[in-house]
């Protein structure tokens, strides 16, 4: 944050813990973007009654409140997703972009490979991304981090993932608050060990390809919330 005005706007208002962490990044962009999260948070954790002078982070580095709700916040590009929940939640967000083999093969189990491969062409690129924000989502979940290893777990597909439906409003526990359009695409699950977790996993995409997935532990009984903006 090279100008003087940009940085007191962006910082103002934020813990002396959040502008610590903001200014640990070499790159400005990603100041800027730890500066929006550090906002949002700011600004909408406490509509849900939640401190945000309370925040405390894991070993792993994963951001809790005692109480309870749980949230968890993600950004890519010039956006920023939070997701709140009355039980524990991750989520992730990234630009569509091309893959390259070797990130396929790092990220995606061969029956992974194989759900990419079946759909068309076109799609397939946007169908790692599911696969790859569906991963991050539970990690981010569960708190464990990439120390649990992208091969370990496997994503399907849930029978809602025919075809994009437009609008806000998703299935479930699940409300989304969007300063951009997006489409429901349908749900994921999580199979570890031979057997389904206990989630959730509900993907969107943005007008301008971006691919935003919330996974959710099944036993929540409160609403859950999604502040998504940017841009």
């Amino acid at each position: 944050m090279e100008d003087p005005q940009v940085c007191r706007s962006l910082l103002s208002g934020l813990s002396e813990e959040r502008v610590e962490r903001i200014l640990r990044f070499k790159k400005e962009e990603d100041r800027r973007r730890s500066a929006m999260a550090g906002m949002l948070l700011r600004d909408e954790l406490p509509r849900y009654c939640i401190d945000v002078d309370k925040i405390r982070y894991t070993e792993k580095g994963r951001p809790y409140v005692e109480g309870e709700k749980d949230f968890n916040l993600s950004h890519s590009g010039s956006y920023v997703l939070l997701a709140i929940s009355g039980r524990r939640v991750g989520c992730d967000i990234e630009q569509v972009r091309p893959v390259k083999d070797s990130l396929l093969n790092y990220c995606c189990r061969d029956s992974e490979k194989e759900w990419i491969r079946s759909l068309p062409e076109d799609e397939q690129t946007a169908a790692f991304y599911r696969i790859w924000t569906a991963k991050e989502s539970y990690i981010k979940m569960t708190g464990e981090g990439l120390t649990l290893g992208f091969g370990k777990y496997e994503i399907r597909a849930g029978q809602e993932n025919c075809e994009e439906r437009p609008g806000q409003a998703l299935p479930g526990e699940l409300s989304l608050k969007s300063l951009v359009s997006c489409s429901f695409l349908g749900e994921m699950h999580v199979i570890r060990e031979g057997k389904a977790e206990n989630c959730r996993i509900l993907q969107m995409r943005t007008q301008d390809d971006y691919i935003l997935s919330v996974c959710v532990d099944t036993s929540a009984r409160r609403a859950s919330a999604v502040e998504f903006s940017g841009r």
